[in-house]
């Protein structure tokens, strides 16, 4: 038991600091680039 929750614990750790950035990071970095081809595409 003692060491499901220790695993538990380190995975909400893990997503707080560090999985949870990284999808921001990747979803932004996703929406500049749809963002950047509608505008050389001339969609504004």
């Amino acid at each position: 038991m003692a060491e499901v929750f220790f695993w538990c614990a380190a995975l909400l750790l893990a997503h707080t600091y560090f999985l949870y950035p990284l999808s921001l990071f990747v979803l932004d970095g996703a929406a500049q680039v749809v963002q950047n081809i509608r505008a050389m595409r001339g969609g504004g």
